[in-house]
């Protein structure tokens, strides 16, 4: 269910059980992981062809997104029009959220996170590697992790899709617990792999996936934290937006440590 909703790629095992909604959000983080294998695989072959950074890094940003259906950007803008501008009427913020029709300040945001997402990509394929292709699936895994986690646990908007789902109650932390697990399990898997593969380097490269993680982690929170107190609960815009906010410092953070 988690793959054929926020994945592009066709599942070729097609179901949906309403009452496994929470299960589904709770295996978010594992389809980040397998994203982030993709987008590094073809990375690595881009590599072999000796691109121009800037071009690989363009690429490697249009694949990504195309490969996650554009769902999380959707989320990204749609928050982005209806928190930025400064309405002071929670009900005015609300009807812009489900407004189908993009704003200003959405496009505006989302033009800025593409370049950055892309100059990014661009400065890490000049350091290409097994430790940058780890990062990379560490930042995606992160970001849905926590987002899984805040969707489960926060109050959902009376609106939203996980309104009659149960989220938010005294067992939010519970069904949280696998997002939880696969986000730290991936973490540790990275940091071992680096620390067994790199030598004398190994300790470095840990320290930088811990470094993007954190970056991606602390960025999602305080965006899903600002979004719920503008909108007054969680839907799957704001999930998305966390993402996609997360992913971006991330990146951002891998691109400046990394020597």
């Amino acid at each position: 269910m988690a793959w054929g909703c926020f994945c592009w790629i066709p599942c070729p095992y097609k179901k949906w059980d309403e009452n496994a909604r929470t299960a589904m959000v709770a295996m978010l983080p594992l389809v980040g992981t397998c994203l982030g294998m993709i987008v590094c695989l073809v990375w690595g072959l881009m590599q072999k062809l000796e691109p121009d950074p800037v071009l690989s890094g363009a690429v490697v940003t249009g694949l990504y997104f195309l490969l996650t259906g554009f769902i999380h950007l959707d989320g990204y803008m749609d928050c982005c029009d209806a928190v930025l501008p400064r309405h002071p009427e929670m009900e005015e913020r609300i009807r812009i959220l489900k407004d189908p029709h993009a704003g200003s300040f959405g496009v505006v945001c989302a033009a800025l996170m593409f370049l950055l997402f892309a100059a990014s990509a661009a400065e890490l394929t000049t350091r290409f590697g097994f430790c940058v292709s780890l990062i990379f699936i560490v930042i995606l895994t992160t970001s849905r992790g926590i987002s899984a986690m805040m969707v489960i646990g926060s109050k959902p908007m009376p609106t939203s899709q996980y309104a009659a789902s149960g989220f938010g109650g005294p067992r939010s932390l519970l069904r949280s617990l696998p997002a939880l697990l696969i986000m730290l399990l991936v973490f540790q898997a990275a940091c071992v792999i680096c620390v067994a593969t790199m030598q004398e380097f190994g300790l470095v490269a840990a320290g930088y996936c811990l470094i993007a993680a954190a970056a991606t982690a602390l960025t999602a929170i305080l965006t899903g934290h600002f979004d719920q107190k503008a909108l007054g609960g969680m839907n799957g815009d704001i999930s998305g937006h966390m993402i996609t906010s997360g992913e971006l410092a991330g990146m951002l953070a891998a691109a400046l440590v990394i020597l």
